[in-house]
């Protein structure tokens, strides 16, 4: 496995991604407050806190960091047992991809300002472009940004084929991905929307309390 992780806890498996720019410690304190039930996994993705660098930009495609998850799945999964999926940002488009991809491979879903990408074109662009030039902003190597790309509307146009139990989490002020989070209440069957007051962005850094709170609940009712 190339990815580093953080493990915490005992119990059904969670895995959190983080979105991009940030490591498995934006999750921790989330992770802290989960751990009292379940085993919470967060791994640094590629390029991305203590995960390697590769200098290829192909290392990078999102078909790459889906077999990414499926190896974070099969080595800390108990025989048979089938997690829950957790994104932030970019961390909650790869889950999405992932659910899209691997029908049957995860119970359940959460997401925190997520995006599932684009039906515009030319935002799609906008979007790539600005992220390969956002290195000395984002704090990794400029080849990492491809991590970020969005090549195509795959996930966008099969958000309907998702049929898994989804809470999509928004920060209150969090208005670039407010939006965002209304395409997928309006395209998944069965979500849960869930805003997290006086928060922005990176509402699991902020407001860990109040997103663990969410999440609990939900992970009770899809886990246990």
């Amino acid at each position: 496995m190339r990815l580093e992780v953080s493990d915490v806890g005992e119990g059904p498996l969670v895995i959190c991604l983080h979105g991009m720019g940030h490591s498995s410690a934006i999750w921790a304190d989330v992770a802290t407050r989960l751990s009292v039930a379940y085993r919470v996994v967060c791994p640094d993705l590629l390029g991305h806190g203590a995960s390697p660098t590769p200098p290829d930009p192909a290392a990078y495609r999102r078909e790459r960091s889906l077999e990414d998850i499926d190896e974070l799945i099969a080595e800390h999964r108990q025989v048979g047992e089938t997690p829950f999926l957790i994104g932030h940002g970019f961390g909650g488009y790869l889950a999405l991809s992932y659910v899209i991809e691997r029908a049957d491979s995860v119970r359940g879903l959460g997401l925190l300002g997520a995006t599932a990408g684009f039906e515009n074109l030319v935002a799609q662009v906008q979007w790539n472009d600005a992220t390969l030039n956002n290195a000395d902003d984002l704090g990794i190597a400029p080849v990492a940004c491809n991590l970020g790309l969005i090549p195509d509307t795959i996930v966008i146009d099969r958000l309907e084929e998702i049929d898994v139990p989804t809470l999509i989490m928004i920060g209150e002020d969090d208005a670039a991905f407010n939006g965002a989070s209304l395409i997928l209440e309006a395209r998944i069957a069965e979500n849960t929307l869930a805003v997290v007051e006086g928060a922005r962005h990176n509402a699991h850094q902020t407001h860990p309390d109040e997103v663990a709170r969410q999440l609990h609940p939900f992970l009770r009712e899809t886990l246990l």
